[in-house]
């Protein structure tokens, strides 16, 4: 078994009901812990970690949800 630690930033847009955006951005690091298999490494286990978040994270019943990504705003 192999664990690896990567730092993040994870940048959340979501579109409200009234179509205006709202973003929610992440800072944190991922613990994982790899296993060799025939096919190569493999996670087994993932922890997150948030070290700090700014912006809002809004429910679910506030927020449009799409079968693929929407388009970028302004086109």
């Amino acid at each position: 078994m192999f664990e690896l630690k990567a730092s993040l930033i994870a940048t959340h847009v979501q579109v409200r009901l009234d179509g205006t955006r709202s973003s929610w951005v992440l800072y944190g690091t991922y613990r994982d812990r790899l296993v060799r298999s025939g096919a190569g490494w493999r996670i087994r286990e993932r922890h997150l970690h948030g070290v700090y978040g700014e912006g809002e994270l809004l429910p679910r019943k506030l927020v449009k949800t799409f079968t693929s990504a929407p388009a970028p705003a302004g086109e």
